[in-house]
């Protein structure tokens, strides 16, 4: 026989408390030097993010939301695709003083861990092979040069971190004597990108908006959206954010611009945001100015705010991100300057005329004309209703229910409660700090319940207006002609 007792009982979910419908965790995917494949894993620093993963474009997309932002970013290395790995350029050698160079020929080795713009310069001469030679070296155009490093007796130099290596041949060095490449960062493949986001999916890490670190061709377009297409009929809602390659050098807009569209004028995705053009960001990880990928920035700015925030407003200023260099010379693409990759419904940066700084022109997703899901906040708004309807329904599944015993259809009373429970989970989260005008849940009444055990319902979500245009008449006015 039990002891006679007063039991108490917690209880949990009572509150109605919802879970966070503004800034969601962040995920990057791409390649890295180092770290374990498809195994999704969560970083709140940047210094636990390079001893796990080394380095490369997912760890700089990683770093950049970590460091500007303060996101959590979830980050997932895929492999790299047969010809993928990073690349050397060829390397061009001059005397930045304009004498005549030393004998060494100098080239390039190694695999780059990512898109560098290698510089290297020397600050004393001698003979390869000789204690005496020193330099300077930069991965960003010279713009940001490390301290003076001596050779030594050694015939070549990797520079750290880089997977970039610098081989002397013999001869000498004159002060001055100068060598300059760009690299390619690795890339995957996209039975590669494939495997990445469903270990990606497959987590229980919670993870809204996926960054992808690397650039996006036609089959990489079609693998990343088969995959958030596919979820979505799962029930895990989630949205990405690429971006196309980077202009060349030498490449003008136009040229850039018809290249793109060839690629994707027959594309779209109301999933994805595609962006394209390039700035210089400062790396999270070393510090240093590189050449980068518009999506780095917008992934993580649209990771960084409410569902229903447009990111092109311009109270969002592009921190730590340029297009223009010190004298002035466009370095990257502004669509303010050469307009046309936004009719291409590309996300590009722009400038404002009065205003410093660099902004997002439009927050686009690459949707089809005359799609709902112009924007990205339009997917994330629908997701977050989609999320919150889908969580009370499941608690009316197998739930008794009444019919009428006239019609045999549902319940007026047990109809309604149904459409409460629905509108109330949907407000908790959409209009608890408003991120839409409104949101309505309807029953349908005809249901055949005890035949197909089936109800369905309609659910409406109007959402907020984002003016992109505002018109003014402005004139003179003279008061002495005004009737009185």
């Amino acid at each position: 026989m039990a002891q006679p007792d007063a039991p108490i009982t917690t209880i949990d979910n009572a509150l109605g408390i919802t879970p966070p419908t503004g800034v969601r965790p962040f995920a990057v995917v791409g390649c890295s030097s180092q770290g374990t494949t498809n195994q999704p894993a969560s970083f709140s620093r940047v210094s636990d993010l390079v001893s796990a993963f080394g380095y490369g474009p997912m760890v700089e997309d990683a770093a950049f939301a970590i460091e500007r932002f303060g996101l959590t970013v979830t980050v997932v290395r895929s492999a790299e695709g047969g010809g993928g790995a990073g690349a050397n350029g060829s390397v061009t050698e001059d005397n930045a003083l304009g004498v005549t160079e030393g004998t060494s020929t100098k080239t390039a080795s190694g695999t780059p861990f990512g898109a560098y713009e290698v510089y290297w310069i020397a600050t004393g001469a001698g003979t390869v092979g000789t204690a005496g030679i020193t330099f300077q070296y930069s991965l960003d155009g010279g713009r940001t040069l490390s301290g003076v490093t001596a050779l030594g007796t050694a015939n070549s130099f990797t520079i750290p971190n880089s997977g970039v290596t610098i081989d002397f041949g013999a001869g000498t060095v004159v002060v001055g004597d100068r060598a300059q490449w760009v690299t390619t960062a690795p890339e995957p493949e996209s039975a590669q990108v494939t495997a990445a986001l469903n270990a990606l999916f497959d987590t229980n890490i919670n993870w809204e908006i996926a960054g992808m670190a690397f650039p996006l061709d036609g089959s990489l377009f079609d693998a990343i959206d088969a995959v958030f297409v596919g979820r979505f009929a799962t029930n895990k809602r989630r949205a990405w954010v690429g971006n196309t390659r980077m202009q060349n050098a030498g490449e003008t807009a136009a040229d850039y611009k018809t290249a793109l569209d060839a690629i994707f004028d027959s594309k779209a995705t109301t999933f994805g945001m595609v962006c394209a053009g390039n700035a210089w960001m400062i790396s999270g990880v070393e510090g240093q100015q590189f050449k980068a990928p518009w999506s780095r920035y917008q992934a993580a700015r649209e990771a960084s705010v409410n569902i229903e925030v447009n990111t092109a407003n311009v109270s969002f200023v592009a921190s730590g991100v340029s297009l223009y260099d010190d004298s002035g010379a466009l370095i990257g693409h502004d669509e303010t300057i050469n307009p046309g990759l936004d009719d291409s419904r590309f996300c590009v940066a722009r400038t404002w005329e009065g205003r410093q700084g660099v902004y997002t022109n439009l927050a686009r997703l690459l949707s089809a004309t005359g799609s709902d899901f112009r924007l990205l906040l339009f997917r994330r708004v629908l997701n977050a209703a989609a999320d919150a309807i889908r969580g009370y329904m499941v608690t009316r599944l197998n739930r008794a229910t009444r019919v009428d015993s006239d019609t045999g259809y549902i319940f007026e009373a047990d109809a309604k409660s149904i459409e409460l429970g629905a509108q109330r989970a949907a407000e908790s989260v959409l209009l608890a700090r408003p991120s839409v005008s409104s949101v309505s849940y309807v029953l349908n009444r005809t249901d055949n319940l005890l035949s197909t055990q089936t109800l369905n319902g309609t659910a409406r979500v109007v959402p907020f207006g984002y003016p992109e245009t505002i018109g003014t008449e402005l004139g003179f006015e003279n008061p002495a002609l005004q009737a009185r």
